[in-house]
């Protein structure tokens, strides 16, 4: 009896447990989310049907999702930790931060600007001007980069990435050679800024700017033409 009941136990483990992956992931499809969190289809499918992911496929999942390790596991605790990352789709690769009152400290992050999220517009001198607003991050995350700035977006070319018009993105200066997939702040032909998905290719050199946004088509530009600003790293939504 006691073996029986150790079995269903932990069958309920599991199966909580698969409810809570699915719930991190925002999808059942193992397709999706073998593609979404870089892992094998049949593992994806595996852990859909109740088997426990190892250590670092768990690693990867808060990474790609932004959940709390411990809720993951045995769904204790805050789903998102700090009450600083909110859902957000787990193809993209930002970070939606979503501060609550009093939780954590603070660091002033200044909003140097607006950027377009749809036709390129005339360059805004974003790093060179500050308009006397900011906002607030926590400071654990806001200590990972440097000269961290925030944008309010103009437009909606970017919406499947969770950048909403009106929404503030933060970003950073360049600092590295940006990747393929990056959200970034691109300069076109010194004159037009807009905010687009970057990739680059790699035998060609040839740069396009996708959008992100079935309404929108992506546009390609030779390297001399572009020149990267900043790198987005996330998105702020007020509590």
């Amino acid at each position: 009896m006691e073996h029986k009941s150790r079995k269903i136990l932990t069958f309920v483990q599991h199966a909580e447990f698969t409810k809570r992956f699915i719930a991190a992931c925002g999808s059942s499809e193992p397709a999706e989310i073998a593609r979404n969190l870089g892992i094998p289809y049949q593992s994806a499918k595996n852990y859909l049907q109740g088997r426990l992911p190892a250590t670092e496929v768990l690693l990867t999942i808060v990474e790609k999702t932004g959940v709390s390790l411990d809720w993951l596991i045995t769904g204790r605790g805050p789903k998102y930790p700090n009450g600083i990352v909110a859902p957000h789709p787990i193809s993209s690769k930002l970070t939606l931060f979503f501060i609550e009152e009093g939780k954590g400290k603070r660091t002033r992050v200044p909003v140097k600007g607006e950027i377009s999220a749809g036709k390129a517009t005339d360059v805004i001198q974003f790093l060179d001007t500050d308009d006397g607003d900011f906002i607030v991050l926590n400071s654990a995350i806001a200590a990972e980069y440097k000269e961290l700035f925030a944008l309010r977006v103009n437009g909606d070319s970017m919406e499947d990435e969770g950048i909403y018009d009106n929404s503030y993105v933060i970003c950073y200066p360049r600092e590295r050679e940006t990747r393929n997939g990056d959200a970034v702040v691109a300069l076109i032909d010194n004159s037009d800024a807009t905010l687009k998905l970057f990739y680059e290719d790699p035998v060609t050199k040839v740069i396009e700017l996708r959008p992100s946004n079935p309404k929108y088509a992506p546009k390609q530009y030779s390297s001399e033409r572009i020149q990267v600003q900043a790198v987005v790293i996330g998105i702020y939504q007020e509590s």
